[in-house]
């Protein structure tokens, strides 16, 4: 029996709030959002392509913050921006506010929603202004720099937890 490419793509999602089996992430693929599958569906090899930008973001932001718990630390600015700004790199702002948009279609409080959109923003503007093998570097530097809880600089990360 064959797979429709979406239900492969699904299937291969593996990171930045997804998940397969074999790699045990925050959400089993069964929870992403409707936005999230619409996305996946639309586009499945695009898709993948998505996800493994969400995967180097993930693994580079755990590396560089690896003491740091997740939600609201500057490991989870730092992660937000190289997905963003990777995306937006390879796809543009637009296909990237998408993701990040639907995203944010999940239960968490507002604070850190704010702050999540928030950087995504300030990334996608990197992503097209910092090019593309530098943007890692750039998001780390960026996040340790990050404001505390200040969204006044439009062009600075910002993180709400130590």
């Amino acid at each position: 029996m064959r797979r429709p490419l979406a239900a492969l793509a699904l299937s291969a999602v593996a990171v930045f709030g997804f998940t397969t089996p074999a790699t045990a992430g925050p959400r089993a693929m069964n929870q992403l959002n409707e936005s999230e599958r619409k996305i996946c569906a639309e586009n499945p090899v695009r898709c993948l392509a998505a996800v493994a930008v969400a995967k180097t973001a993930s693994d580079e932001s755990t590396s560089a913050f690896s003491g740091q718990k997740y939600d609201g630390t500057q490991r989870d600015a730092a992660r937000h921006c190289m997905w963003q700004s990777l995306l937006s790199a390879d796809h543009g702002s637009a296909y990237a506010k998408r993701w990040g948009d639907a995203h944010e279609e999940n239960p968490a409080p507002p604070a850190s929603h704010e702050m999540d959109f928030h950087n995504n923003a300030v990334a996608r503007a990197w992503g097209g202004q910092v090019a593309r093998n530098k943007l890692i570097a750039h998001c780390t530097t960026s996040a340790r720099a990050a404001a505390f809880k200040d969204y006044s600089d439009k062009q600075k990360l910002v993180y709400l937890a130590k």
